[in-house]
This record gives structure tokens, sequence and C-alpha cells, in this order.
């Protein structure tokens, strides 16, 4: 699991929160448009992250990275993209 935010002041905090109760969750401080495909998982949550995207066009590199990101069989936005 992967947890991703470009403020490394909540990254530090979730590190925190992982050393009291280790979940096995790698934290980075990273653009979530930027996650690779090479890490991938069956389940993508984001919590108070599209609403900040400035554009259209990076609402959809966000979305797009995510989608990357899921096993093949989850369920992707592009899937139902018109």
């Amino acid at each position: 699991m992967i947890g991703a935010d470009l403020s490394k002041g909540m990254i530090d905090l979730a590190i925190e929160k992982e050393h009291r109760r280790p979940l096995g969750i790698e934290y980075r401080v990273q653009n979530v448009s930027e996650l690779d495909a090479q890490h991938t998982c069956d389940l993508a949550f984001a919590d108070w992250l599209l609403n900040y995207a400035s554009t259209a066009q990076e609402l959809e590199r966000m979305c797009k990275a995510i989608a990357r990101s899921l096993e093949k069989w989850a369920i992707r936005y592009d899937q139902y993209k018109s």
C-alpha cells in the first residue's frame, strides 16, 4: 500500500502514526499524477485529492495515474469514459 501527498508535513504525520501502529504502508511525498505503475493495487482511495486539480487536464492526469496503478480486474474510470 502506498500513501502519497505533496505535503511533507502530512507524510511526516502519517509516518509518525505508522511507527506507533504499523500497517505496512509506504509513504511518499509525491504528486499523485506522477505515480508509476510499477506497484499495483486493488483499491485506490482519494480523500481531498481530486478537488485540488486546477484544470481539467490535471484532473485527467491524476485519474489516469490512479487507474494505471489498479490491478487489471479492478473497475477503472477510463473504462467508462465517453
